[in-house]
């Protein structure tokens, strides 16, 4: 049982917390129309300070619930029973005055006994929310938490059907004719079934693997409503356990916000880590090359977060013979660039044992096959030149086609940058054990090649004219869009190529955020 109602729990759609919210907003409407409607006229003092100390604490409710909307993700899964419990308390405060509302008013008993049994039911509610969400902040999950998680739903359940009883038999308290409300002989026993929660409680304050922070936070949900119920119970009229409660709640949302900012701090360490080191795998300088140097390349990777999956690289694997590749992983942020990491590692290692690039691919999808549990795959343009006289092999795994330059001659004019389709395989760790057939042809002096990462042509921009509607329609950069650039800049070197066709794309975008990784790299046979 318990089981499927922290699944019920964490169910919450975006949907349902916006509707938790306006469920509040009513709840706060309500309630102050109600007191207005009654007014103070024969209000003890001590009602009046725990009607406006209610109505505040809705109101805190209302703040803390619309930064959980919209913290939603930053605050992760514990966003959904945060916010369940929210509710609970906001209801637990307006039944709470509602019963001091009607307090005394003869014609009003059925709402007094309904907003009594209503806040009990809500009272042990809360409490179920809130351990709920206690135990599963602070990862604390023992045989015993769950044992003391099990007999409290339990519990639970009989406390409510006694609460409903309540409206029959006077157990927990009574409403006489006049509408005056006053405790029953066992109104101290309503809290039998917080007994189950002992042994657990025990369990976490105790474990190593909460903080002393953590302790006195989640403490705070067992101490200050204690401490308001013993203050209510030699001071009638003063209320102040709902109240109580929500500071509780208010004490644990600092502590969620605390350690939120701890994961992200955290994270964006991480994630610049992993930013420099993807950074520092990339190709400086070509200039710093041994071997010929009868070539122009240049390559940039703009990454569309943090840490991108895409990359490039250039090196020598002899004195004559150039590798270049341009490779695009089928996700992005960490994961994608560790594996284009281990790809990279095994790219560069098996080229220099040597072998075509279609052995090299193959030798790669073997490896990355066997221990890909990410379900990822990466998509490459591998060539290999023989600068000694132009011979290029190459293998095409699943990549986009490269735009080739083919130099003007005495007897042809030349046609400018053409996409060359030619035979491919699939891409590597997609479909184990298939083929990856090479290609081969010739550079003359002068002929140039350009590889790009599909976020170059599926660079969008939306429809001005449409723009937010229903209508709205995102058009592509395209490859047209990038022949155009190209041929216009034929005769630019490699940097200045790169840095015109980075320029096109983002007039094109004008002010379109970036969805994917953009990628090029540009070689010119001298």
């Amino acid at each position: 049982m318990e089981r499927r109602f922290n699944a019920f729990i964490m169910k919450y759609s975006r949907q349902t917390i916006q509707a938790g919210f306006i469920f509040i907003c009513f709840l706060f409407v309500a309630i102050n129309l109600l007191t207005i409607h009654r007014g103070t006229e024969n209000m003890e003092n001590a009602w009046e300070f725990t009607c406006g100390m209610e109505i505040f604490g809705i109101v805190t409710c209302l703040v803390v619930y619309y930064s959980c909307m919209q913290n939603q993700y930053a605050y992760g899964s514990m966003t959904n029973r945060f916010c369940a419990l929210l509710v609970t308390a906001a209801l637990s405060l307006f039944l709470d005055e509602w019963s001091w509302l009607v307090q005394g008013v003869p014609e009003r008993r059925v709402e007094n006994v309904a907003s009594n049994v209503l806040l009990y039911i809500n009272t042990y509610t809360m409490g179920l929310m809130f351990w709920i969400y206690a135990y599963n902040v602070l990862e604390v999950k023992t045989k015993i938490v769950r044992l003391s998680t099990k007999v409290f739903f339990a519990l639970y359940l009989i406390a409510s059907f006694i609460c409903v009883m309540n409206i029959y038999f006077p157990i927990y308290f009574t409403i006489d004719a006049a509408g005056v409300y006053s405790r029953a002989p066992l109104y101290s026993f309503r809290m039998f079934c917080y007994i189950a929660l002992i042994p657990g409680v025990v369990e976490i304050i105790f474990s190593d693997k909460v903080s002393i922070r953590e302790r006195i936070i989640v403490s705070s949900f067992i101490a200050l409503p204690l401490l308001a119920e013993v203050l209510s119970y030699f001071r009638f009229g003063m209320s102040t356990k709902p109240t109580a409660s929500m500071l509780a709640i208010v004490l644990n949302y600092v502590g969620l916000v605390a350690k939120r900012d701890v994961n992200i701090s955290k994270a964006k360490g991480e994630i610049e880590i992993a930013s420099n080191i993807q950074k520092g795998i990339l190709p400086k300088d070509a200039s710093r090359m041994t071997g010929r140097k009868n070539y122009d390349i240049y390559a940039l990777m703009t990454p569309a977060q943090e840490v991108g999956g895409d990359y490039y690289d250039y090196f020598m694997i002899d004195e004559t013979h150039l590798a270049i590749l341009v490779a695009d992983v089928s996700d992005k942020g960490l994961g994608a660039a560790f594996f284009v990491m281990i790809t990279k590692v095994l790219i560069k290692t098996k080229a220099e044992l040597g072998g075509t690039p279609s052995e090299i691919i193959k030798y790669v999808d073997d490896r990355m096959t066997k221990a890909n549990t990410s379900l990822m795959f990466v998509t490459m343009w591998l060539g290999i030149i023989d600068l000694a006289n132009g011979h290029v092999e190459a293998c095409n795994a699943g990549h986009d086609y490269p735009a080739i330059l083919r130099s003007q001659t005495d007897q042809e004019k030349s046609e400018g940058f053409v996409i060359e389709k030619t035979e491919h395989g699939p891409p590597i760790a997609f479909l184990p054990g298939m083929p990856f057939p090479g290609i081969s042809f010739d550079l003359k002096p002068g002929d140039r090649i350009f590889l790009y990462t599909d976020g170059l042509t599926e660079a969008k921009r939306t429809d001005p004219v449409h723009s937010g509607t229903k209508h709205s329609k995102a058009e592509r950069f395209g490859a047209d869009r990038m022949l155009e650039v190209l041929n216009a800049h034929k005769s630019d070197d490699s940097r200045t190529l790169i840095t015109e066709m980075q320029k096109a794309v983002a007039d094109f975008a004008d002010g379109e955020p970036q969805f994917d990784d953009i990628t090029m790299l540009t070689f010119t046979y001298l």
